[in-house]
C-alpha cells in the first residue's frame, strides 16, 4: 500500500464527510431533519461536541480508505460511486435495523440511509481520482 496516498486520500475524504454533513445536516436540511428525527436522540446544540464529530470523521476517512485501498482497480470515479453505493447498501440494513429497535421512523432511517449514501459515493470518487492510474 501506498501510505502517502493513503493518508492524502483517507484525510480528504474526512474533510469532505465533515462539510458534506455539515452542509446537509446543519444548514440545507436542518429544519426537516429535526422534524423525522426523534428530539431524544440529540444533544441540544449547544451540548454538541464538534471535536467528536471531527473525531467521528477522521475515522471514516481511514476505514474507508483502507477499504477501498484493498479492493480498488483503477477505473476511475465510476468505481468510486460504486464503492460508496455498497458502503451505502451496507448502511441501509443497520438504519432500517435501527427503525426496529429505536425511535428512529422508517422515514427518518430511509432519508439518513439516501443522504449518507450520497456522503460515502462522493467519499468514493475522491478515493477513486487520488488512486487512479
Amino acid at each position: 500500500m501506498n501510505t502517502q496516498k493513503y493518508v492524502i486520500s483517507s484525510m480528504a475524504a474526512a474533510v469532505f464527510i465533515f462539510f458534506y454533513g455539515a452542509l446537509i445536516y446543519a444548514v440545507l436540511f436542518a429544519d426537516y431533519m429535526t422534524a423525522i428525527a426523534p428530539s431524544a436522540l440529540f444533544l441540544p446544540e449547544e451540548s454538541q461536541n464538534i471535536m467528536m464529530v471531527a473525531l467521528g470523521c477522521l475515522v471514516q476517512g481511514f476505514g474507508l480508505g483502507l477499504i477501498y485501498t484493498r479492493g480498488h482497480e483503477g477505473k476511475g470515479p465510476m468505481e468510486g460511486i460504486r464503492f460508496g453505493f455498497f458502503v451505502g447498501l451496507f448502511l441501509l440494513g443497520i438504519y432500517i435495523l435501527m427503525s426496529g429497535v429505536s425511535a428512529y421512523t422508517l422515514q427518518a432511517s430511509l432519508t439518513y440511509w439516501i443522504v449518507d449514501t450520497v456522503m460515502y459515493m462522493g467519499a468514493g470518487v475522491i478515493f477513486a481520482m487520488l488512486y487512479k492510474k
